[in-house]
């Protein structure tokens, strides 16, 4: 209302209240305005009192007088409760009445006038003009000539528009007409639209293009009226769905579920809103799509609304398409892309330009590009050869990575080499962000859709149908592959069969499904909240899951490993050094390398050969040739820094393993010694396996030492990382060239040793050689080479090609080692310029031998060996027989504070000094007679009592460590004594204590003590009892007994009554112990071999032993009868009352205790009863 309009109302309305009088002038002024004063003032008529409605009437009343306005004039603009009270009109009511009767008549009067004359003609006209060229002057004048409404006419154009919405005319025609009324026109038809919506949309679209009107005023006529609301609904719906999945139904009944995944996957074809912008998208009017896009923040629902996904899924086609042809392509080509009119929006000309409007398209369209292959693909491809990785990895997670739920298995190459140019860190937190993606509801479906899927192909698993598993796999593995995965791992933690038969169904897979392995692994191993150690050692689901790993990267080596060493060397730099055995499974399942735990005498022969043999003798050569591939992409990634300037991935494995080693006692929160015992051999022998591994692949001294070690590794190692000295060489060693760099290595060895008695040159020598350099194992080629030569005679074509390459190889190889063996023991010669020192002996147990040969088994026989070579070369005032004293003295006892594996180090060092002793017994004046080594003992007897008193200091050692309270020390004990077994104990007396002290142990609480135990009692028995002969009768009993006698040996009371060999191989006997033998026949000597066919072949071959065959040989010979071991002493101490005569049992033709049987426990009446004496 305008200033003077607004006086006029305010004077009317204070004459009206205050009962003020009319200023004739004012109204005299504003004549024209005084009508709607009026009207405006008696819209308060209803709030006015009845003096209010006097003032009001006597105002009209002047007007009228006046002549200020006429009666109809009144009549047209005032109310009806006001014409009443100015008396204008009878009453309202039929006032009302009387005006709707010529309302109604003039309509029908005019319809009908229009219906009989003008109205068919003109529209029929109209339609013929709109359907025919020159339309636009054509309509105009039938608009004109036959008073036509603008409103149809529009309405009409639109209809027509719809059918050709390639005419421009009509696009100018709506132009021309009254363009206010065309918002309020499309949304009557969009209200009233009952069938397909997108002809119209099209038709807004154009005209919200052409500016004939603006989105919001068009918007608020279009369903839904909130997409927000739709959004969250979906989104709440998709969660429901999702949840009921997780529920196990009992009854089977799933149709619910069925119900709600159909409505969930069923189409909203009336979202006029999406139409309205879909249409938009593809008249090319990005601005006003873009402006709605960022008004909702990118959170729009177009998931469940197809014809937007194809509209924005064939922009972004379009937009890239002129970058894509330029880049380089596979050898098939994407569709040609649809064609867009020129609008605000053009064709990227550059990989910047095309990112900037994928970061528009993509938040909006989501995973929802999945539905479209060309899209994708294209996007991918701009993606690979993006420089700016964040931008990469946003797209990544918005869209590209959800959409591959929706996407089909040809775009996974191409999302592969997008996702390659990342490094497996921002992968990782892609397929982190990937799977917790709860963003989109679709998403979320599929997600649980594919769970299900994967649970059952899992039960489906077997071994016959593995091809088929395999197939079947593809068709729901990509579509939420961490899912699938992560589902795979948890039944693997708990069945570890399982590994296998999966590992067989990755081979077809795509490979960012194998690279999302790793991290579905890491990610189980970080979130398992399950303890990592048990009583007994590693949780077998951390071993299961270290095999899975093993396995899968055996098979599929060109996957990314570094992930996977990355968190292993973690792990040790916070003391978590459970993880080691990933590592452990690693080596041994990529590298084909695994030397068993038990070495049998063949694989010990072949410690001191070079890597052929080796190889050949623990029967891995065909392991080897599978995991060729493998084995070199794991010494690729060895050999390679974890970070950019460390040094490479093995040393510093290899040295966290080593500090740690160093550090499990005092920071591993475990109560359980047996299990810090486990994880130091753990971190020792992972040591060993790698630097064995790197030795294989890298023979090179220079290859080795560039690509691994540090420079001055030696005093690195020492001095940064405080590795003791035998760890530093067992890393050193493969890559130190004595030939031309021992000035070097003495060098460093001054550099990091202390002040000892042990001249420096000699103590360098010692820790620079291996076991290869000084031992000669020129037998043990002869035997492989001449089996081989069996095996190829029997061979043909490729088969015995290979063979005879092997042969070559091998022949090669003790060529090479003769020649390196003559000349180390001259430079031992020459280095070992020793002193008279009465330490010396001493300070070398205590700086060279304990130290090494606690290492591994290859050092405990390289310090046997050096003691020999020593002796052999007669280096002067070298003392032998007295550091081997103070070996059995210093070492021995060091079972109480040893692990597993060192006492089992420990064991077969005292074997292989046993073994050179009697080895010594017998060559005694050829060998060691006046050597400088054996001055103070001249005579053979000297040594054997020498020797007898270190074989009893060892028996009382051994008894006491078994008598003692710890299970740990006496299963040390006993792993000492099942290693030297074969030379130790050669008395029955000192068999006889051992076997008391072992005794008790038959009955212990711990299974594998008590196996460990009952198996060496058994083979220790054996070992004196020689069984009869088959062919021979025996001799009477006491003929056997005088003949049975020895000069050194106790007269036993009463000879124990013989048991037969076992003929079958019993369940006693499959669970021996390592390092048991086969039992032999009657009348069958210690290392000859039995003629036996087929599967008896296998049960009872006997491998000979090289060292002490005579002389087993010659007491198997005496023919000695068993005796029970235990003390009569003792027996008579711990009875009461006068000793009971033993009676003579029925049976057998010897005396039997009962006392003795009394004492006895039901497990050992079982025990006996299950291997029932002879007869005679």
């Amino acid at each position: 209302m305008e200033e003077k309009s607004f006086q006029l109302y305010a004077h009317l309305q204070k004459c009206v209240f205050d009962g003020s009088p009319l200023n004739y002038g004012l109204l005299e002024q504003h004549r024209e305005d005084l009508c709607d004063a009026l009207w405006l003032l008696g819209l308060e008529w209803e709030n006015l009192s009845s003096d209010q409605h006097a003032s009001y009437s006597r105002i009209v009343e002047a007007v009228l007088a006046r002549s200020f306005l006429t009666g109809e004039d009144c009549l047209a603009y005032l109310d009806e409760p006001v014409l009443e009270q100015c008396e204008l009109i009878s009453t309202a009511k039929v006032f009302r009445d009387r005006l709707n009767k010529l309302r109604t008549t003039m309509i029908y009067v005019q319809q009908k006038y229009n219906l009989m004359r003008e109205e068919p003609e003109g529209y029929t006209r109209l339609l013929y003009a709109l359907n025919s060229p020159g339309k636009l002057e054509a309509a105009q004048e039938l608009i004109g000539a036959y008073n036509l409404d603008p409103n149809r006419v529009i309405d009409l154009a639109i209809a027509i528009f719809e059918i050709h919405p390639e005419d421009q005319e009509l696009l100018q025609l709506l132009t021309t007409i009254n363009t206010h009324a065309l918002c309020h026109i499309f949304g009557f038809k969009f209200q009233n639209s009952a069938t397909d919506m997108l002809p119209l949309a099209h038709i807004a679209a154009l005209c919200i293009k052409s500016q004939l009107m603006t989105l919001e005023s068009l918007w608020g006529y279009l369903k839904p009226e909130s997409l927000a609301a739709c959004l969250s609904d979906y989104q709440a719906f998709a969660q429901s769905i999702r949840r009921n999945m997780d529920i196990v139904v009992l009854n089977g009944d799933c149709s619910q579920q069925e119900q709600d995944l159909e409505v969930f996957n069923s189409p909203d074809p009336n979202n006029q809103k999406l139409a309205v912008l879909s249409e938009l998208i593809r008249v090319n009017a990005w601005p006003v799509v873009k402006e709605v896009f960022e008004r909702f923040q990118g959170k729009i629902l177009v998931a469940n609304y197809p014809p937007m996904v194809d509209a924005l899924c064939d922009l972004i086609h379009w937009v890239v398409d002129p970058i894509y042809q330029t880049l380089p392509k596979p050898l098939f080509s994407s569709a040609k892309p649809p064609n867009f009119p020129t609008g605000p929006i053009s064709q990227a000309s550059s990989i910047s330009q095309a990112l900037e409007c994928l970061d528009t398209i993509l938040p909006v369209l989501g995973a929802s590009i999945g539905a479209n292959t060309d899209a994708f693909v294209k996007v991918c491809k701009i993606l690979q050869h993006c420089e700016d990785k964040a931008k990469i990895i946003q797209l990544m997670k918005t869209a590209i990575l959800p959409g591959l739920s929706l996407a089909s298995n040809e775009v996974m190459l191409g999302l592969w080499k997008a996702l390659q140019v990342l490094s497996y860190r921002e992968r990782y937190d892609l397929y982190e962000v990937w799977k917790n993606h709860q963003e989109d509801g679709l998403v979320l479906v599929k997600q649980g859709i594919t769970i299900k899927e994967t649970r059952a192909w899992i039960k489906r698993l077997s071994r016959e149908n593995n091809k088929q598993d395999s197939k079947s796999l593809q068709k729901f593995m990509n579509k939420s592959m961490c899912h699938v995965i992560k589902e795979m791992i948890f039944q693997v933690t708990s069945y570890n069969n399982l590994t296998t038969i999966l590992i067989n169904c990755f081979p077809h897979s795509n490979l960012l499904f194998l690279d999302v392995i790793p991290y579905s692994i890491l990610q189980a191993l970080s979130t398992i909240t399950k303890p990592k150690l048990e009583r007994g050692g590693i949780a077998p689901w951390l071993k299961n899951i270290a095999n899975f790993v093993g396995e899968f990267y055996k098979v599929n080596c060109k996957t990314e490993l570094v992930g996977i060493l990355t968190f292993v060397k973690e792990s040790l730099k916070n003391s978590q050094v459970v993880e080691v055995c990933i590592l452990r499974e690693i080596l041994t399942k990529m590298s084909g390398w695994n030397p068993p735990d038990k070495l049998t005498e063949r694989m010990l022969k072949s410690l001191a050969a070079g890597p052929k043999l080796k190889v050949i003798a623990h029967k891995l050569d065909d392991v080897r040739t599978k995991t060729k591939k493998s084995s070199e992409e794991l010494c690729k990634v060895l050999q390679q820094p974890l970070e950019i300037g460390g040094l490479s991935c093995a040393i510093e494995l290899a040295i966290l393993a080593g500090q740690q080693a160093q550090n499990v006692l005092f920071k591993t929160n475990t109560p359980h010694l047996k299990v810090l015992s486990s994880l130091y051999d753990s971190l020792i022998g992972c040591i060993v396996h790698l630097i064995d591994l790197l030795s294989l692949q890298f023979t090179d001294h220079e290859i080795f030492s560039s690509k691994l070690l540090p420079p001055q590794p030696i005093i690195s190692l020492k001095r940064d990382y405080g590795l003791p000295i035998h760890l530093i060489m067992c890393i050193v060693r493969p890559g130190i060239d004595i030939i031309r760099g021992f000035d070097d290595l003495i060098v460093q060895f001054k550099s990091i040793t202390e002040e000892c008695e042990i001249p420096i040159e000699f103590y360098t020598v010692f820790w620079a050689l291996s076991l290869t350099d000084i031992k000669a194992s020129e037998e043990q080629y002869i035997e492989e080479i001449k089996a081989l030569h069996e095996i190829s005679e029997k061979q043909n074509g490729d088969k015995k090609q290979k063979i005879q390459n092997q042969i070559n190889e091998l022949e090669v190889e003790k060529s090479f080692l003769r020649v390196t063996h003559t000349y180390f023991y001259d430079e031992i010669k020459k280095r070992a310029n020793l002193a008279a020192n009465p330490n010396l002996a001493s300070q070398l147990v205590q700086k060279c031998i304990y130290p090494r040969l606690m290492c591994s088994p290859v050092d405990a026989m390289y310090c046997v060996s050096f003691i020999e070579i020593m002796q052999k070369l007669k280096i002067p005032e070298f003392p032998t027989m007295q550091l081997i004293s103070e070996c059995i003295s210093q070492i021995i006892p060091c079972i109480y504070c040893c692990s597993e594996a060192e006492s089992q180090n420990m064991g077969l060092f005292a074997f292989e000094l046993f073994s050179l002793l009697g080895r010594w017994t017998r060559v005694f004046d050829k060998e060691c007679k006046g050597t400088p080594g054996f001055s103070q003992i001249p005579t053979q007897a000297i040594f054997i009592s020498q020797t007898q008193q270190l074989q009893a200091k060892i028996s009382i050692n051994l008894c006491t460590a078994l008598k003692g309270n710890s299970h740990i020390v006496q299963k040390n004990a006993l792993y000492v004594l099942w290693k030297i077994l074969a030379e130790f104990p050669t008395s029955k007396q000192l068999a006889s204590d051992i076997m008391v002290s072992v005794s008790p142990l038959k009955e212990s609480e711990l299974d594998d003590l008590k196996l460990l135990a009952l198996s060496y009692y058994e083979q220790l028995e054996k070992k004196f009892v020689v069984k009869p002969s088959p062919s021979k009768a025996l001799p009477p009993k006491d003929e056997s007994r005088k003949r049975s006698a020895s000069p050194h040996a106790e007269k036993p009371s009463s000879p124990r009554p013989q048991r037969p060999s076992p003929k079958k191989d019993t369940r006693r006997d499959r669970q021996m112990s390592p390092g048991k033998k086969p039992p032999r026949s009657p009348g069958q000597r210690v290392g000859e071999s039995k003629n036996y066919s087929g599967k008896e072949y296998h049960k009872f071959k006997v491998v000979a032993e090289s060292r002490g065959d005579k002389r087993r040989e010659n007491d198997s010979n005496e023919e000695l009868p068993k005796k029970r071991y235990r003390d009569r002493e003792e027996s008579d101490r711990n009875s009461k009352g006068p000793r009971k005569e033993p009676r003579r049992d029925r049976n057998h033709d010897h005396d039997y205790d009962d006392r003795k049987h009394d004492r006895g426990s039901d497990r050992h009446e079982s025990y006996k009863r299950k291997y029932p004496r002879d007869s005679r």
